[in-house]
């Protein structure tokens, strides 16, 4: 904790989400840390942000993305 992990994460997608369109660039945010990651839902970019609590919704994703 404390090393700034959030902050380069949170940075990174903004910075994404400015340059690239949502056809361009989506980003599906597993959230395991101070559930500060969920306010990047707001971004047209985001598809998802995931929490630990929501196995349903963890599951459907990683499925998700396999596929991809």
């Amino acid at each position: 904790p404390g090393t700034g992990k959030t902050t380069l994460l949170q940075t990174l997608v903004i910075a994404l989400a400015r340059s690239y369109t949502p056809a361009q660039v989506q980003f599906y945010i597993l959230d395991f840390g101070a559930r500060t990651l969920r306010l990047l839902t707001e971004l047209p970019n985001v598809g998802a942000v995931v929490i630990p609590e929501e196995g349903e919704r963890i599951e459907r994703l990683l499925r998700f993305l396999m596929t991809e």
